[in-house]
C-alpha cells in the first residue's frame, strides 16, 4: 500500500522519523498567504515592471509540549538558459510535523490525517495529501525520503482552486491564530475523532445517497453530545439502585436478558440530546433549528423520526419519515449544526459562528 524513494527500510518496524511534511490539495487557499508584491506601471516601456518575492513567516503550533506543527511557505524558481527570457516563482503552503527523536510512520500519518481533517472542515471540500515526505536528522542535511500512498479522500474531490467566500473559514478567520486552534484541535481528537470522520465521511464521499449522509450527520451529533457534554437521566448511583430493584422483581430466567437491555437505559434520548446541543450553541444554532420553540420541536421531531424509520424501517413511521426535498433541507441543517459545535471546540466565539453559518 506504501512505496518509499529514498530509503531502504529491512522491516516494518524500522519505518521511523523524526519530521513528516505534507502538502494538501487547497492548503494554500486555505492559508491565504501571499510573499508576492507587483507593481505594474503605467507605462512599461518607460518604467520597470517589477516582481518581488519575500517568503511569509512560518507559523507553529506546540502541541502537548509533545511535538510541533509547523505551517511554512518555501518557494523555489525557474529560469531560462542561457539567455533570461522567462523567470518563475512558485510559492507552496506545507505542514510539517515535527518531533524531537524518531516516532513510527503510522503515528505521524494519524496527525496529518487530523490535519487534513480541519483543512477538510474548514475549505468544506475533500482535502488530501498531494506529497508527503519524512525527514531524520539535522534538516540542512537530511535526504527526503519521499511517501507515496493512495488517499481514499480523493474520489470525488473537486480541485478546481477555491475562493474564501466559498470556505467555512481560513487562516485568516481563526480567533486565536494558527497555534492555538491547532492545538486545540489536535488534543480534542482525542475525545472527539469520532465526530471529524462521521462528519468528514459526508464530505469526502460527496456521492454517497442522502439517506447515509443524513444518518451519518445524526450519529456525529449523538457522539458529540456524548463526548463533549456527556448527561444522564439520573445520578449513576440511582439508576443502579433502579436496576437492581427492576431485576429483582423478575424471574431469574430473564434476568440476564433484561440487563443487557438496561445496559444503556440511562442514556438520554435522541430528542434530548439535539434539544441539549441546540440550546448550547442557541445564538447560532436558533438561527438553523427555528426562532421559536415551535419551529424547534418540529425539527427534532422530524429529525427523530426520520432517523428511526432508516434505522429500523418501520412501515408505520415511513409516512411521517422526511423525503426527497425535506430530507435534503434537514441534511443540511445537521450538517450547520455539526458545525457549529466544531467552530465552539476550536474557540470561535457564538457572534462569529452566526456569521460564518449565514
Amino acid at each position: 500500500n506504501v512505496v518509499f524513494v529514498g530509503e531502504n527500510f529491512q522491516s516494518p518496524d524500522d519505518i521511523k522519523f523524526e519530521r513528516v511534511f505534507v502538502e494538501y490539495l487547497h492548503l494554500d487557499a486555505w492559508a491565504g498567504v501571499s510573499g508576492f508584491e507587483l507593481r505594474i506601471p503605467d507605462d512599461y516601456k518607460t518604467h520597470p515592471m517589477e516582481v518581488a518575492h519575500t517568503r511569509p513567516e512560518p507559523l507553529t503550533a506546540t502541541v502537548g509540549g509533545e511535538y510541533e506543527v509547523t505551517l511554512s511557505f518555501p518557494a523555489t524558481r525557474k529560469t531560462s538558459s542561457p539567455l533570461l527570457t522567462e523567470a518563475t516563482i512558485t510559492q507552496r503552503a506545507v505542514l510539517a510535523i515535527r518531533f524531537p527523536e524518531k516516532k513510527p510512520l503510522e503515528h505521524l500519518m494519524d496527525i496529518a490525517y487530523r490535519l487534513q481533517h480541519l483543512l477538510s472542515f474548514g475549505t468544506r471540500r475533500s482535502v488530501y495529501p498531494v506529497a508527503v515526505w519524512g525527514q531524520t536528522g539535522p534538516e540542512s542535511e537530511a535526504e527526503r525520503v519521499v511517501v507515496n500512498y493512495r488517499s481514499l479522500a480523493r474520489r470525488g474531490a473537486d480541485k478546481k482552486r477555491l475562493n474564501p467566500h466559498e470556505m467555512l473559514f481560513g487562516l485568516g478567520d481563526l480567533p486565536e491564530g494558527f497555534g492555538p486552534t491547532v492545538e486545540r484541535w489536535l488534543e480534542r481528537a482525542e475525545v472527539l475523532d469520532p465526530v471529524y470522520r462521521l462528519y468528514l465521511g459526508t464530505i469526502y464521499n460527496p456521492q454517497s445517497y442522502i439517506e447515509q449522509r443524513f444518518l451519518n450527520l445524526v450519529q456525529a451529533l449523538e457522539v458529540y453530545h456524548r463526548r463533549a457534554s456527556p448527561s444522564s437521566e439520573l445520578k449513576e448511583e440511582e439508576h443502579e439502585k433502579r436496576k437492581e430493584e427492576i431485576l429483582e422483581a423478575v424471574p431469574d430466567q430473564h434476568k440476564a436478558w433484561l440487563e443487557e437491555k438496561l445496559e444503556y437505559s440511562n442514556e438520554p434520548n435522541l430528542a434530548r440530546r439535539l434539544k441539549e446541543v441546540i440550546r448550547r450553541y442557541e445564538k447560532s444554532a436558533f438561527s438553523v433549528t427555528g426562532d421559536n420553540s415551535k419551529d424547534r420541536g418540529r425539527f427534532v421531531y422530524k429529525v427523530v423520526t426520520t432517523r428511526n424509520y432508516h434505522t429500523h424501517f418501520d412501515k408505520s413511521k415511513e409516512v411521517e419519515a422526511a423525503q426527497g426535498e425535506e430530507l435534503y433541507r434537514i441534511t443540511q441543517k445537521l450538517k450547520l449544526l455539526i458545525e457549529i459545535c466544531l467552530l465552539g471546540e476550536i474557540g470561535f466565539e457564538a457572534e462569529r459562528i452566526k456569521d460564518l453559518i449565514k
